[in-house]
């Protein structure tokens, strides 16, 4: 998906800043070749997360769908259950780390004392909610609250994504919600041999757009 390559783009990014260690906090879950990028490096060291109550949090969830049903949303609710079910990951969290960067939404803890970092890549919930199951929407929207909600700093893509994260979070300062373009690794996309092999099979002019997405319907 395109999170997984937008975190393996950052953190080949971060493998350049030597002189700052990062701690990469995974579940069991998480494939093994990702792991397997990371965890020589010395820069990097990876910390697995146990998630001990799965099943009482899968019990919460329905008890937030159930509520949102009727356009109830346990915004406070939901904030001390989490922080609660992760208290481990909290003191986990406060002994490695001085900034905790989310690559997406933060499901895990709302009171750390640390500097936290929410990457939000869009609000489809909120946008185009027709795209997605009813509980998505619910769980998202109870979930991207407390996100932004109780974050240090917002990244957002673009200056459109500000604009929509401050429209939906009438509570966020302007001043927390940065917008950093995503990058991109050119030498990932530097023409190869294969590539001067395709270009010439299917005529393709000097210049063209390759744009490759997923099959989701909104892409």
């Amino acid at each position: 998906q395109g999170s997984y390559t937008y975190v393996l783009g950052l953190l080949n990014g971060f493998k350049k800043l030597r002189n700052i260690k990062f701690q990469i906090y995974v579940s069991n879950s998480v494939p093994s070749g990702f792991i397997n990028k990371f965890e020589k490096d010395k820069n990097f060291k990876i910390i697995f997360v146990k998630n001990k109550k799965k099943y009482f949090e899968l019990f919460f969830q329905y008890v937030i769908i159930f509520f949102g049903l009727v356009k109830i949303y346990l915004n406070k609710t939901h904030y001390y259950v989490t922080n609660y079910l992760n208290k481990d990951f909290k003191t986990s969290v406060e002994k490695n780390s001085d900034v905790l960067i989310f690559l997406n939404v933060n499901e895990t803890h709302y009171n750390l004392h640390c500097k936290t970092i929410i990457n939000f890549h869009d609000l489809i919930h909120e946008k185009r909610s027709d795209l997605i199951s009813f509980k998505q929407k619910i769980l998202r929207k109870v979930i991207f609250y407390n996100s932004a909600r109780y974050a240090s700093k917002i990244v957002a893509s673009s200056k459109a994504m500000k604009q929509d994260f401050l429209e939906t979070f009438e509570f966020l300062n302007p001043n927390d919600v940065n917008v950093i373009s995503e990058g991109v690794d050119l030498e990932l996309f530097k023409i190869k041999k294969k590539d001067k092999e395709i270009i010439k099979k299917y005529k393709l002019p000097k210049k063209f757009i390759f744009f490759p997405a997923q099959l989701w319907k909104h892409k």
